[in-house]
């Protein structure tokens, strides 16, 4: 649903309530359609064609929609299970929005239950997406007609200067005069709008929310941030408190929380949780993760997230070499700037390394420390040797900006990173993590990963390196921080992930 933000941004004299429900599974559609009972229902995710994925027994596939399963991978939903679910539970909505590419047989199907559906024939750019809801619902808030508001969407695209061939669709049902539909209360009526169910007082005390997800991880971020603060019990999880030096003599309230076990499915889940109890104003995941071989990335190093790449989604024909769909989730622009100003500002961030341990040692010369296809140990071996061969020059860990690769897969052979490098070039990094992260946190707060290089793919790990690792992304961790990446008491407005 992220491209409601610009629409929820708007101050609209029509009574529009929006209830938003992140990254949601199968089964959260047909429990809210029972709980709200909403009139409009706006989807904005991905469509597809044909599914991706295991056949269950009966599922007609052809045509559907992704949502997300509960492992944290996309969950196929065909046409026919949206049409039988809003047969059976969708009574009181009046337009649906298949905000998303390939939705028009979708949209076609459901008229037999919804009086208008917006559904798109083939693909939409995502700024196109976005400019038809924020066009499209400033019109529904302004009380025009469900046909005139669908015409104000469309002319949104085209003042922006976009020009997808296939824009949104608006079908209506037989019987129905969309130019007569209004959905928006009158403000004249009613004067009382209703609240959602009210915050707890802590909730904005709290305004960064680290994840971790290795004990190690856990205990080296609170060894760097000493100043305890308590401890809060939240819905589902505990969370340690800490207070954090923001600069200027002011202290950020930093919510802490250790996941209870790996992958992105209980990560989804625990960042979920976190921004549901606390409602931090950015999210940080902190810890560890593998690298490939580089000429500016070398063990201990800290990488900074400016994208984050999936590889959950793969598809392979009898013959053919495995693809993968990677979306790329870029950082909200406002966090983005104050990782580029990084850049400009090393003499405020100050020897951030300075109460780092020494060094573990690297060695690959022994039998068995590399690994995989002979190609890549050739080319790990130069980049090992530029880094610490003896002619090379020791430094300190360093940070870099980049992409960051995440799966739900633990990556050990490095033939499977072949056709990932070949979907996203110039990736710095890997885990396991970070991709639940930002889909739990889209358009909620903004988040960032900050992650220290324990392994180079392809060089067998050393413990020692795990544990460096683990204190230098806290170290830097702390020092960011001190830059005051968010304004203390106020939240930052979010925009739809490209």
């Amino acid at each position: 649903m992220g491209d409601l933000r610009g629409a929820r941004a708007q101050r609209l004299p029509g009574l529009l309530r929006v209830r938003t429900r992140w990254a949601a599974e199968p089964l959260d559609l047909l429990r809210e359609l029972r709980k709200l009972k909403p009139a409009v229902v706006h989807f904005s995710g991905h469509g597809a064609q044909s599914a991706v994925g295991e056949r269950l027994p009966g599922q007609s596939f052809g045509h559907g929609v992704f949502f997300q399963g509960a492992d944290g991978r996309a969950r196929f939903v065909s046409t026919g299970a949206l049409d039988e679910t809003f047969g059976a539970a969708g009574a009181s909505v009046k337009l649906v929005v298949l905000n998303a590419c390939y939705t028009e047989v979708q949209a076609q199907a459901l008229l037999t239950h919804v009086d208008c559906v917006v559904g798109i024939g083939g693909s939409i750019h995502d700024d196109a997406a976005r400019n038809f809801a924020i066009g499209f619902y400033g019109g529904l808030g302004e009380r025009e007609s469900v046909a005139t508001a669908y015409q104000q969407g469309r002319a949104a695209i085209s003042l922006e200067g976009l020009h997808d061939g296939d824009r949104p669709q608006l079908k209506v049902r037989h019987g129905v005069d969309a130019t007569q539909l209004i959905l928006a209360g009158d403000p004249r009526a009613n004067t009382t709008v209703e609240r959602t169910t009210a915050a707890p007082s802590h909730r904005s005390s709290v305004d960064i929310g680290i994840l971790t997800i290795r004990d190690d991880e856990f205990h080296a971020v609170l060894s760097v941030l000493p100043n305890r603060a308590g401890v809060f019990t939240g819905s589902k999880r505990e969370y340690t408190l800490r207070q954090a030096d923001a600069g200027n003599g002011e202290q950020y309230m930093v919510a802490v929380l250790r996941q209870a076990e790996q992958g992105g499915g209980e990560t989804l889940d625990a960042a979920r949780d976190l921004i549901d109890d606390l409602a931090p104003k950015l999210v940080l995941v902190v810890g560890i993760a593998g690298a490939l071989p580089s000429d500016d990335v070398k063990l201990g190093d800290v990488v900074l997230s400016t994208s984050l790449h999936e590889f959950t989604l793969d598809a392979s024909k009898t013959g053919q070499d495995t693809t993968y769909a990677a979306p790329a989730g870029r950082l909200n622009k406002a966090l983005a700037a104050v990782v580029a100003d990084l850049a400009f500002k090393k003499d405020d961030l100050g020897d951030w390394t300075s109460d780092l341990p020494p060094q573990p040692s690297v060695s690959w010369t022994r039998r068995g420390q590399l690994y995989g296809p002979a190609v890549w140990q050739r080319g790990l071996r130069a980049k090992l040797k530029h880094h610490y061969g003896e002619s090379s020059t020791p430094r300190m860990p360093v940070y870099v900006a980049g992409p960051i690769a995440s799966s739900d897969r633990l990556v050990r052979d490095p033939a499977l990173l072949f056709p990932w490098v070949a979907t996203a070039r110039n990736i710095l990094a890997i885990d396991m993590e970070s991709g639940g992260v930002f889909r739990a946190a889209r358009e909620r707060c903004p988040m960032l990963a900050i992650r220290g290089i324990s392994e180079i793919v392809g060089l067998k790990r050393a413990d020692a390196w795990t544990k460096y690792a683990c204190a230098s992304a806290a170290a830097f961790t702390r020092t960011f921080l001190r830059m005051r990446p968010v304004p203390i008491g106020l939240s930052l407005m979010m925009e739809r992930p490209q």
